[in-house]
């Protein structure tokens, strides 16, 4: 009698088990539940864009100088599925390059992942996209919320190659 109780007792754990099992972490974006979501599917759905996105910033915040010279608006749908709002930031300085640091907030359902810090550089008056208002999932869609955390005048661009003339149209990303 004991022996039947421990293997259906186990048999019950293992089905249990199985039930809670995750995705593999490798799996596309579409196939993870929200909790499952790494940081790497959130940049991808919501943060990435034609220009890159910008770069993790993991330093220390620096000075708000130059936050009176950028500013953040929307520009149309974003993607095909129409869930969220592009989102542009603009460097309205026509002389001074400028670096900016910009806080993501979200909450996903069961996800300890709740902010990214993206780093961007702009060349005067240049406008980049900076993602999507809203992170899109499983027909779900959860509101992103940006903050400029610093903003600094710089004196170049890193990588930038000041001979090509800068476009500031930009399409939604």
């Amino acid at each position: 009698m004991i022996k039947q109780f421990i293997l259906v007792s186990l048999i019950l754990l293992s089905l249990g088990a199985c039930s809670k099992r995750t995705t593999d972490p490798s799996a596309p974006p579409e196939e993870k539940q929200a909790s499952e979501l790494t940081y790497k599917d959130i940049y991808e759905l919501a943060l990435a864009s034609q220009n890159g996105g910008g770069a993790a910033f993991e330093g220390n915040e620096f000075s708000k100088e130059a936050t009176d010279d950028i500013s953040i608006y929307a520009n149309g749908s974003c993607s095909k599925k129409k869930c969220g709002i592009a989102l542009i930031m603009e460097n309205k300085n026509a002389e001074r390059p400028i670096a900016a640091v910009i806080r993501a907030k979200f909450k996903l359902p069961g996800n300890k992942i709740d902010e990214m810090l993206r780093e961007y550089e702009l060349l005067p008056g240049q406008a980049l996209s900076i993602g999507c208002s809203h992170i899109c999932h499983q027909d779900n869609s959860y509101m992103i919320q940006r903050e400029i955390v610093s903003a600094r005048y710089t004196e170049s661009i890193k990588n930038a190659d000041v001979t090509q003339p800068q476009s500031n149209s930009v399409s939604p990303g």
